[in-house]
């Protein structure tokens, strides 16, 4: 497990020694952030389920402004904190250390927005629409941001959670990646906290 690209680019990660805890496979990642075109720079990142900090610390390696990560579990957390200094990321970096839902809610409160979402949490426990619709709720995700849900296959995700439209969607043997857009722009942007994001899917961004 390693940082793909950028200034960290070939440093490896801890891994964690718990098997509960599955980081997102390289090849996988390599994939997921080819599909995210850049610019990074800039970029307000949130990371949950963070698990090593993985995706967060890839996109902290590539330009992003600040990366936010929310997670609970200790044997995680020790893992994380590692990587974060592994990389010389403190500066850039907050960790949340609370369940994700508690974070989502102090996060809204703090009337933080970000550009991109990442959401890995357990699979096949019921979580992947509980975090979308959170999501969408606490209004976390910027006007023309992207939220990135890893999830099993045998979990699927709609088409739509409201005005959060599945824009993308690919899968990598039992896992798979959906991305999520605004359709509504013009409404998201009137709530949102941030500007519009030049990040794009492949080129696609959610239609105007």
């Amino acid at each position: 497990m390693r940082i793909i690209s950028g200034r960290a680019k070939g440093k490896r990660l801890n891994s964690p020694k718990d098997q509960r805890i599955r980081p997102t496979a390289d090849r996988v990642k390599e994939s997921l952030f080819n599909m995210l075109t850049e610019p990074w720079e800039g970029k307000r990142v949130l990371d949950l389920f963070s698990g090593t900090g993985s995706l967060g610390l890839e996109a902290a390696s590539r330009g992003a402004r600040e990366i936010v990560f929310v997670e609970n579990a200790r044997s995680a957390l020790d893992v994380l904190k590692k990587n974060i200094s592994l990389c010389g990321f403190g500066a850039s970096v907050r960790v949340l250390a609370m369940p994700v839902l508690r974070g989502l809610t102090r996060l809204e409160q703090q009337g933080e927005s970000f550009h991109t979402i990442f959401a890995d949490p357990p699979y096949d426990k019921g979580w992947v629409m509980r975090i979308i619709r959170a999501i969408r709720a606490h209004r976390l995700l910027a006007v023309e941001g992207v939220l990135v849900v890893e999830h099993s296959f045998h979990e699927p995700v709609p088409e739509a959670v409201g005005d959060l439209r599945r824009v993308n969607q690919r899968t990598y043997g039992d896992t798979v990646i959906s991305f999520f857009g605004f359709e509504g722009l013009e409404q998201g942007r009137e709530n949102s906290h941030m500007g519009p994001s030049s990040l794009s899917l492949n080129g696609i961004v959610p239609p105007r």
